[in-house]
C-alpha cells in the first residue's frame, strides 16, 4: 500500500468525525427542536458512519468486498435527500419507520414534472439521481459505475479471471487482479459521496432554522 494511499484513507475516515458532529448539532437545542426529520437522519448519519468504517478496513485486503460498500454509500446519500421531494413530506418518515419502501413513495408532482418523469414518478434512486446531479454532478456517473459492482456483473468475472497467451488461469480469493490506482479510485469516489452526505445534512440543518417553511413532524 502506498503512503498517499493510506493518507487518502485516513482522509476519508476523518469524514466519521463530521457526520457524527453535523448530526450532533441538528439534534442540539441551538438547531431548533427534535422533529421525525431528525429520527431519518440519525439512521442516515449512523449508516454513512458504519460504512466509512467497513470500506476503510477492507479496501486494502479485500477491495471486492469494500468497492461494492461504494454504491451502498451513494445510496444513503441519494436516500438523505429523498424527503425533501417526497410528494408527502410531513408523513414521509411515518411511513418509512412502518416499512414503506422508500422507492414505492411518490415524488412530488412539480419536481417530478421539472426532471420530465410521469405522473405517479417515486422516489427510485435513478430518479433520485436525477435530482441531486446538479450541485453533485459526479454522482450520476458512479451511480452508473458503482451498480456493476453492486450487482454481479463482467466486474466480478473480469477480477476472478486470468485469460493470456497461455491459457486461462483463476484468481479466487487473492485480490492480486486489484491495482493500488483501483482501490485509491474507490476511495476518492468515497470521499466525494461523504462531502456530498455532509452536505446534506448541513441543507437540513439550515431548512429546519427556517420556521416560516414547511414545519417538519414534532418527533
Amino acid at each position: 500500500m502506498t503512503e498517499e494511499l493510506t493518507l487518502q484513507i485516513e482522509k476519508l475516515k476523518s469524514y466519521n468525525e463530521k457526520i457524527v458532529q453535523m448530526f450532533a448539532f441538528s439534534v442540539s437545542g441551538e438547531a431548533g427542536h427534535l422533529y421525525e426529520f431528525d429520527l431519518y437522519y440519525a439512521g442516515t448519519a449512523n449508516r454513512a458512519v458504519a460504512i466509512i468504517n467497513s470500506f476503510s478496513s477492507l479496501i486494502t485486503t479485500e477491495p471486492l468486498g469494500a468497492i461494492a460498500l461504494v454504491r451502498i454509500h451513494l445510496d444513503t446519500f441519494l436516500r438523505a435527500n429523498a424527503i425533501a421531494v417526497a410528494e408527502d413530506r410531513l408523513n414521509f418518515v411515518k411511513e418509512v419507520r412502518a416499512g414503506t419502501m422508500i422507492q414505492k413513495i411518490k415524488m412530488d408532482s412539480q419536481t417530478a414534472s421539472n426532471l420530465g418523469l410521469g405522473k405517479g414518478a417515486t422516489l427510485l434512486d435513478s430518479n433520485l439521481v436525477k435530482v441531486v446531479k446538479d450541485w453533485a454532478p459526479k454522482i450520476e456517473t458512479l451511480y452508473k459505475s458503482y451498480s456493476d459492482d453492486i450487482h454481479f456483473s463482467a466486474k466480478a468475472i473480469e477480477k476472478a479471471v486470468i485469460q493470456d497467451s497461455s491459457g486461462i488461469s483463476f484468481s479466487i480469493g487473492t485480490n492480486e487482479l486489484f491495482t493500488d490506482e483501483d482501490k485509491m479510485e474507490a476511495v476518492q469516489d468515497m470521499i466525494y459521496i461523504s462531502e456530498m452526505v455532509l452536505s446534506s445534512l448541513s441543507a437540513y440543518i439550515v431548512h429546519k432554522s427556517k420556521p416560516d417553511e414547511e414545519a417538519p413532524v414534532p418527533a
